[in-house]
């Protein structure tokens, strides 16, 4: 996935070089942060002969990164522009565990898990004129994201067991635990722009989205505290959405200075 990452980009680059004659583009660098929900499914193995599928949706999800971005259309007339940016981001999110119901007795899960995740990869936007003025361009387009990212999971759980129908006696149990993982995912959504001039060379812009997520991971197991190995299987999807803002600062090449 790095690869496939590290090429699209440099196709990018290469036809964004390639064009720069037709318009006012401009480079730069931008600070943003999104909130919102992650539902993730995962495989439960604790039974060679038994898997089921469990369903967490988190209380909260938060995005905070930056990173470099290039736009083909910062001020000219020309209805279109094409924006990448290329990201570090950090995403955290917090699950609360699901029940369980097994055969024999009934195991109340109250423990809360917290991921986090490091994200590294391109957004591509499409935008088109909304307004344009000698100092202000508003835009509104589709946003595509490709990501890789890496990350660990940690938490504690309180199990209380009822065993009362085998005629062996409750019991309380705790598991602490922590995991790591890799995966790839990607994200769509419209996203809504406005770049701002300032005197020949420099523009500021704002970019707000709601972003529309899917990723695929893959999970090494851990051990816990109490020798008690936590039963997450070795693929994760996750879906979800957020809202996004953004602010950053462009370097303008104007027509008459190219």
């Amino acid at each position: 996935m790095k690869r496939l990452l590290v090429s699209l980009s440099g196709i990018c680059l290469l036809v964004l070089l390639m064009e720069t004659g037709l318009y006012a583009w401009g480079f730069g660098a931008y600070l943003g942060g999104a909130a919102g929900e992650d539902s993730w499914w995962y495989n439960v193995s604790g039974d060679a002969r038994e898997s089921i599928d469990r369903l967490l949706t988190s209380e909260s999800a938060s995005t905070i990164g930056g990173g470099l971005v290039f736009d083909t259309n910062v001020t000219s007339e020309d209805m279109i522009n094409y924006r990448l940016s290329l990201f570090y981001e950090r995403h955290s999110t917090m699950h609360c565990l699901p029940n369980t119901t097994a055969s024999y007795h009934i195991v109340l899960n109250q423990g809360r898990m917290q991921v986090g995740m490091n994200r590294f990869g391109l957004y591509n936007a499409v935008g088109f004129n909304l307004l344009k003025t000698e100092m202000l361009r508003l835009w509104l387009g589709p946003q595509l994201g490709l990501y890789y990212a890496f990350g660990d999971g940690s938490g504690v759980v309180t199990s209380y067991v009822d065993s009362t129908a085998l005629g062996i006696s409750s019991r309380l149990l705790l598991y602490r635990y922590r995991y790591d993982y890799s995966s790839f995912g990607f994200s769509m959504g419209p996203v809504l722009g406005v770049n701002v001039n300032f005197g020949s060379h420099y523009t500021v812009f704002a970019e707000c989205a709601v972003r529309f997520t899917f990723t695929h991971s893959k999970v090494s197991r851990s051990i816990s505290e109490s020798n008690y190995e936590y039963p997450l299987g070795h693929v994760i999807n996750s879906y979800g959405y957020e809202g996004y803002i953004a602010l950053g600062v462009l370097y303008r090449l104007d027509d008459d200075e190219r």
